[in-house]
Order: C-alpha cells, then sequence, then structure tokens
C-alpha cells in the first residue's frame, strides 16, 4: 500500500472506513510478540478514504497496547510458541 518495493513483505495492512458516528469495527489476527516491544497495534486516520488509499495527509497516528492478559491466553495457543518466548510481560 506505501511502496511499491515492499512486494514480498507479509505485513498485515488494510483500509476501513468509519460509519457515520466515526466509528470502525474491524477483525484481524493476534499480532505475535517480539523482543524490545509490548504486543500492539498500528493505526493511522484519514480525512478520506481518498487520501487513505492514496498516502495522502495523515491526521493522527497510534498504537493500541494489547492487555496482558490476552497476551498471555493467546501465546499459550499453537502457533504462538516463539511469541510466547518474546512476550516481555510478567510471568
Amino acid at each position: 500500500m506505501y511502496d511499491a518495493g515492499l512486494t514480498n513483505e507479509n505485513f498485515l495492512r488494510g483500509v476501513q472506513e468509519a460509519d457515520a458516528n466515526g466509528q470502525v469495527t474491524f477483525q484481524t489476527i493476534f499480532p505475535g510478540a517480539y523482543s524490545g516491544r509490548w504486543p500492539h497495534i498500528h493505526f493511522e486516520v484519514f480525512e478520506s478514504m481518498d487520501n487513505a488509499t492514496a498516502a495522502g495527509q495523515v491526521l493522527a497516528v497510534s498504537q493500541i497496547a494489547l492487555t496482558d492478559a490476552a497476551c498471555k491466553e493467546v501465546y499459550a495457543s499453537a502457533g504462538y510458541e516463539s511469541s510466547a518466548r518474546n512476550f516481555p510481560g510478567p510471568r
């Protein structure tokens, strides 16, 4: 979405338009944990869908940090073994 040279990358990207109340609901996979960062999801806010899909001016950039309890529950399941080892939360 941002750079034609990133065609072989596996980062999750998506665009969703807010409803009339300015709210967005989405489903995603739970992100894996890597050393040095608390598990989180990045997001950007654009004024319009046209700006978002053309990588136009960004109004806000932030992250949603995931809870310790949610991380522990998900990282205990199959497929998240390396995340369980990397997770920086209390044991």
